[in-house]
C-alpha cells in the first residue's frame, strides 16, 4: 500500500523519490525531496498523517545527498555533497535534535556493530583515526588513538566477525589488522607482503579476506597468527557476502564477476556470472543470489549453491528481468524485476521456479510501479519508492500478506476494518495481554485486553497527541510492567491509567530490562555516567546499583535470576565484562570473579538449570566455551570445552527444557543433563541445525534444522541422539518452511507460524509429533500470508498479532483447549525458591503436578481453588494465588528430593467443566522451624479438552 504521497504537486515529475528507508524505534526514517526542501530526511509511522518532514537542514529548495544509518540512539546522515553541507549530521528524529556534528570530516567506510555506527574519520584533535557514533553528538568519539595526538592511522577496511571488528591501520610500522568490541582494541598483527593499504574485508566465521585497490588479497584467521598473501584480483574487491564457508565477491574493475573464495589461492576463482555496478550479492537460506547474466539470459535472478550457479526464474525470457534491490524479510527473498507486460514490480522468491512469483502490479500495465531507488527492509516491511500512475514515487511500504484467522477486536474505525492497529510487544500480566498499537487518533500507544472486544482498551496516550510514544521493551515484574517510551524513559504500569508514569530518562545506551521478583534491574547511560540502575516502580526506588564508569555503555543484554539473585554480565574500567550478581540493592552488587583476568570476557546466554547458571565464556585462553557458576568465585568454572585451543566451541541459545540443558556449538544441537558425562552432540555433521525453538513436553525440545534435501523444517529432541528427529516435512523438497518462533502453551503444545508453499505464512500447531502438527487455519486460500507473530498465552488463549482481509493487522486468538500457565515467583527462607508446574487439566485424564527445588525434608501441601487466580500479599515479597475462601488441600507428602512428580486425582470427564478457570500453588513447610515456610509460585488452570 501507498503510505504517503509527500509530493502533491502536479506536473511532468509530481515525485518525491524516496530513498534510503531505515528503522528508528517504531518509525522509519527516509530521504525524500520536494519543490521547497530539496532532499531531506522525513520520518514516517505508517500512515499519510504521520509522515513529515524532520528538518530542513540546508534551508531552501537545495537540501543534499548522505547516506541514512540507523544507530541505538538516533539517525546517523553521511557524506553531504554540498559545498555548504557538512559530513556528518546527527537526529534524535526531531527537529530540535538534528544538528551537524562540528570538528569531524572525511568520513569513511560506515559500518553497523553492536548498534554503533563505526567509521574512519579525521579531527584536529587526533587525526585520521577509528571513530564511532550512537547518533548523538555525546555519543561520538574516537575509539582508539593508535597515533597518539595528531597523527593519524588511517583506519579503514572495517568487517564484522564473530561479534568483533576488525580494521586496518598503520602506526608507523607498516599496516596491521586490529580488532576491537568498542570498549578494547588489540593489535593483532602486520599485513605482509607490504603494498598500498587495505580497502576492503570480507569475513566468515573462520577467516578473513583483506584487498587493497590494487585487488592484492590477504588471509587472516582473525587472531595473531601472520596474515598470507593469497592472489591478486586485478583491482579491490567489493560487495562481500558469506555463505557456506565461502566468501563471494566482485573486483571493482570491467568486465565485472561473481568470485568465489575459500581462502586458498587455488580456491580463488572467477565464475561465468557477469554483473552490472548496481547488482547485489545476498546471502539467503545458505546460498548467494545475486542479479548477474551469461550470453543466454541476459541479467536475471542467479543462485550460487557453492560454487554452482543456476537461473532461479527467468522472469524475461527475450531480454533481462534486471532484479534489483535483494532483500530478506521474515525468510523471504523480495526484489524488483521487469518483464514486458507488466514493467517494473514487486517480486518474491523461496530460491525455486514456481516460488518466485509477482507480488503486485502497482501500476497496472507495462508502466513499472516500483522506481529505481530500491527496496529496503525497515521495522518488519519492506520500503520503496512505488507509483500507481497519478501520484508518481512516492513511499510505499508492503509485507505481502492479507490474512485473518479469529479477530479479537478492529482498533481502527471508521470505516471499519479499513486502518490496521499493527499491535506489537505483546505480553501477558496476570490474565491481562499488554501491547502497544495504534488506534488511528493518539498514535503507538499502550494497550490491554482481557481476550474480548469490550476488554480491550487503551491504558494511556504516553506521548500525549498523534504522536507515537514508541514502547518496547515491556518487561513483566510480579505486581508491574516495566517498558521504554518516547526513546529515552523509563516507565511503569499495572495496567492502569492512573498507574502508568515515567520513571526516569536517559541520554546513552540502553538494552532492557531483567527482572528479579518485583524490580527492574537495567544498565543506562545517564548525564552521571554508565551505571547498573535499580528500580521498584516509584520515582524514589529508582538509583543506581553501581557507581557511574566510563566506557561499558553496552547494557547487558544476558541474565539469569538464581533464587533471589540476578546473575549478569557486568563492566567496570578496570577489568572490563565480567560476572557480575545483585540482589538488587547497592550494598550486594558485586562483581563474582574475572572469568578473563587479563580483559573483558564474552559473558552471554546465561541460564538457571538446576540450580546452576550456566552460560558462555571466554578465559582468554580457551575462547568462548560453557561454563557454570554457583553464584561463588570457587564455584565459577569451566564445565565443557567443545573445541581444544584457543577458537573455542562458542555455545549459544542455550535453552533449559525440564531435566534437559540444550544448546547449539556451530550448527550442532547438543544437551546436558548438569553433568559432564552426560553432555552429547544429538545431532551429527550432515544436520544443520538453526536456533533452538520453544520447550514442549515435560524435557523435550522444538527447533529448526536442515538435513539433505528437506530444507529447514522443525525437530524435536527428548535429550537422547536416539529421541532427536525430524517432526515433519512442512514445505516439502528442498524449501524451508520459515518456521518461526511461538508460544509454549502448557505441557502439549507449541504454536508457530510456518509456510507449506501453498497457504504462506500462517498459524500452525505441534504436540511434538508428525500427526500433530498441522495448519490451524488458512482463512484465504493462496500464498498470501496472515504472518501471525508475538504469540502469548492468557487466560487460557494464544493470543498474537496478524493480518486479515480488510481489517489489516489486528488482535487474534485461539483456543488451544486445556492448558497451565505460570504466574509470579514463588519464595521463602532459602537461597533455592520452590518451584510448581502441572500437566495440562484434559477431561479425564491424571491431575499429575511437578515440583523442583524445595527443601528436602519439608513436607509439600497442595491447593486447589475454582475461578481465576487472585494474588494475596502476605509481606516479603509473598504472594498467595488461590483464593482462600475457596481452596481445597488436594494432596501432602514429604519432599524426598528436590525434583518430584505426584499425581492427585483425575479430571472428571463433564463437557461443563471445558473452559473452567482453576489456579493451584503449593506451600511447602520445612522441617527446619528456623526456616519457616516456603510458597511456590501460582498456575492459572483452564480445563479442557
Amino acid at each position: 500500500m501507498r503510505v504517503a504521497d509527500i509530493n502533491t504537486t502536479t506536473g511532468s515529475n509530481p515525485s518525491s523519490s524516496p530513498r534510503g528507508f531505515v528503522a528508528l524505534g517504531q518509525k522509519t526514517y527516509f530521504l525524500a525531496t520536494t519543490p521547497t526542501t530539496g532532499y531531506e530526511v522525513f520520518v514516517t509511522d505508517g500512515t499519510a498523517a504521520g509522515t513529515t518532514l524532520v528538518k530542513d537542514t540546508v534551508p531552501g529548495p537545495n537540501g543534499f545527498s548522505r547516506v541514512l544509518l540507523a544507530a541505538k540512539n538516533g539517525l546517523v546522515g553521511l557524506t553531504g555533497n554540498s559545498s555548504t553541507a557538512p559530513d556528518i549530521w546527527l537526529s534524535d528524529g526531531t527537529a530540535a535534535g538534528t544538528t551537524l556534528l562540528a570538528g569531524v570530516a572525511d568520513q569513511r567506510y560506515p559500518i553497523a556493530f553492536n548498534g554503533w555506527i563505526y567509521f574512519g574519520a579525521e579531527n584536529a584533535t587526533v587525526g585520521k583515526e577509528l571513530f564511532r557514533t550512537d547518533g548523538t553528538v555525546a555519543g561520538t568519539q574516537v575509539v582508539v588513538d593508535l597515533v597518539p595526538g595528531s597523527g593519524s592511522s588511517g583506519a579503514r577496511a572495517l568487517g564484522v566477525s564473530n561479534n568483533k571488528l576488525y580494521f586496518t591501520a598503520d602506526t608507523g610500522s607498516g599496516w596491521g589488522l586490529y580488532e576491537t568490541d568498542g570498549a578494547t582494541t588489540t593489535f593483532l598483527t602486520l599485513i605482509t607482503p607490504a603494498a598500498s593499504p587495505p580497502e576492503t574485508l570480507g569475513a566468515t566465521s573462520n577467516y578473513l579476506l583483506l584487498c587493497n585497490r590494487s585487488g592484492w588479497i590477504w588471509r587472516s584467521d582473525g587472531t595473531s597468527n601472520p596474515t598470507t598473501f593469497v592472489t591478486s584480483v586485478g583491482s579491490v574487491a567489493q560487495r562481500w557476502v558469506a555463505a557456506s564457508g565461502l566468501l563471494y565477491f566482485v573486483p571493482n574493475s570491467s568486465p565485472r564477476s561473481v568470485w568465489i573464495s575459500d581462502g586458498t589461492a587455488a580456491g580463488t576463482q572467477p565464475t561465468s556470472i557477469s554483473v552490472s555496478a548496481t547488482s547485489e550479492l545476498v546471502a539467503y537460506q545458505g546460498s548467494v543470489y545475486v542479479s548477474g547474466s551469461t550470453p543466454t539470459t541476459g541479467f536475471e535472478l542467479f543462485r550460487f549453491n557453492g560454487r554452482t550457479a543456476s537461473v532461479v526464474r527467468d522472469i524475461h525470457p527475450s531480454g533481462s528481468s534486471t532484479p534489483r534491490s535483494l532483500s530478506v524479510l521474515n525468510g523471504v527473498l523480495y526484489f524488483q524485476a521487469s518483464a514486458p507486460s507488466i514493467g517494473t514490480e514487486l517480486w518474491r522468491s523461496d530460491g525455486t521456479f514456481a516460488g518466485t512469483q509477482l507480488v503486485l502490479d502497482a501500476n497496472p500495465g507495462p508502466a513499472s510501479g516500483v522506481g529505481f531507488q530500491g527496496i529496503r527492509v525497515a521495522n518488519n516491511r519492506l520500503w520503496f519508492d512505488g507509483n500507481d500512475g497519478t501520484t508518481g514515487d512516492e513511499p510505499w511500504s508492503s509485507d505481502g500478506t492479507a490474512h485473518r484467522t479469529m479477530l479479537t477486536i478492529d482498533l481502527s474505525p471508521p470505516p471499519p476494518g479499513t486502518l490496521a492497529s499493527n499491535p506489537v510487544e505483546l505480553v501477558d500480566f496476570n490474565g491481562v495481554v499488554l501491547f502497544a498499537a495504534d488506534d488511528g487518533q493518539v498514535g503507538e500507544e499502550l494497550w490491554r485486553s482481557d481476550g474480548t472486544a469490550a476488554g480491550t482498551i487503551r491504558v494511556k496516550d504516553v506521548s500525549p497527541g498523534p504522536s507515537s510514544s514508541n514502547l518496547k521493551r515491556l518487561a513483566v515484574a510480579e505486581r508491574q510492567v516495566f517498558f521504554q517510551a518516547n526513546g529515552n524513559e523509563v516507565w511503569r504500569t499495572d495496567a492502569t491509567t492512573q498507574s502508568t508514569t515515567s520513571l526516569m530518562t536517559f541520554t546513552g545506551g540502553f538494552a532492557g530490562f531483567a527482572v528479579l521478583k518485583n524490580r527492574a534491574i537495567f544498565h543506562a547511560v545517564t548525564s552521571m555516567g554508565s551505571q547498573m540502575w535499580v528500580s521498584d516502580g516509584t520515582l524514589a526506588g529508582t538509583q543506581p546499583l553501581t557507581a557511574p564508569t566510563v566506557g561499558g555503555s553496552t547494557s547487558p543484554v544476558s541474565f539469569a535470576v538464581l533464587g533471589t539473585t540476578l546473575y549478569y554480565a557486568g563492566y567496570d574500567s578496570s577489568s572490563g565484562w565480567q560476572l557480575w550478581a545483585t540482589d538488587g540493592t547497592p550494598a550486594n552488587t558485586r562483581k563474582v570473579v574475572d572469568v578473563n583476568p587479563t580483559s573483558s570476557s564474552s559473558l552471554a546466554y546465561f541460564v538457571e538449570f538446576a540450580g546452576r547458571i550456566y552460560f558462555a565464556g571466554d578465559d582468554g585462553v580457551r575462547g568462548e566455551e560453557l561454563w557454570v557458576t554457583d553464584g561463588t568465585a570457587p564455584g565459577t568454572q569451566l564445565f565443557y570445552e567443545f573445541t581444544a585451543g584457543r577458537q573455542g566451541g562458542r555455545p549459544r541459545y542455550l535453552t533449559p527444557s525440564g531435566a534437559n540443558l540444550f544448546f547449539t556449538v556451530g550448527t550442532t544441537l547438543w544437551g546436558t543433563d548438569g553433568t559432564v558425562a552426560g553432555t552429547v552432540a544429538l545431532t551429527d555433521g550432515q544436520t544443520v541445525v538453526s536456533t533452538p525453538e520453544r520447550p514442549i513436553g515435560r524435557s523435550s525440545l522444538l527447533f529448526t534444522a536442515a538435513r539433505g534435501g528437506t530444507g529447514t523444517e522443525p525437530w524435536i529432541s527428548d535429550g537422547t541422539v536416539a529421541g532427536t528427529r525430524p517432526l515433519k516435512d512442512i514445505y516439502p523438497g528442498a524449501t524451508s518452511s520459515r518456521l518461526l518462533p511461538g508460544a509454549t502453551t502448557g505441557s502439549r503444545f507449541v504454536y508457530f507460524q510456518a509456510d507449506d508453499g501453498v497457504t504462506g505464512k500462517e498459524l500452525w500447531v505441534t504436540d511434538g509429533t508428525a500427526a500433530g502438527t498441522k495448519q490451524v487455519a488458512d482463512m484465504v486460500p493462496g500464498f498470501l500470508s496472515s504472518a501471525p507473530d508475538g504469540f502469548v498465552l492468557s487466560r487460557g488463549r494464544v493470543v498474537f498479532a496478524a493480518d486479515g482481509d480488510a481489517a489489516g493487522r489486528e488482535l487474534w486468538s485461539v483456543d488451544p483447549g486445556a492448558s497451565v500457565q505460570s504466574i509470579g515467583r514463588g519464595c521463602g527462607g532459602g537461597t533455592r525458591v520452590p518451584r510448581l508446574s502441572m500437566d495440562d487439566p484434559v477431561l479425564g485424564a491424571p491431575i499429575r503436578f511437578h515440583g523442583r527445588d524445595a527443601f528436602v525434608g519439608s513436607s509439600v501441601n497442595l491447593f486447589v481453588a475454582g475461578g481465576h487466580p487472585r494474588p494475596l500479599s502476605l509481606g516479603a515479597s509473598c504472594r498467595v494465588f488461590v483464593d482462600p475462601s475457596s481452596m481445597a488441600l488436594v494432596g501432602a507428602w514429604p519432599v524426598t528430593a528436590s525434583t518430584w512428580s505426584n499425581t492427585v486425582g483425575a479430571v472428571p470427564n463433564l463437557a461443563a467443566l471445558v473452559g473452567a478457570p482453576l489456579s493451584a500453588q503449593a506451600l511447602f513447610a520445612p522441617t527446619d522451624a528456623a526456616r519457616g515456610f516456603d510458597l511456590s509460585g501460582g498456575l492459572w488452570l483452564v480445563v479442557g479438552r
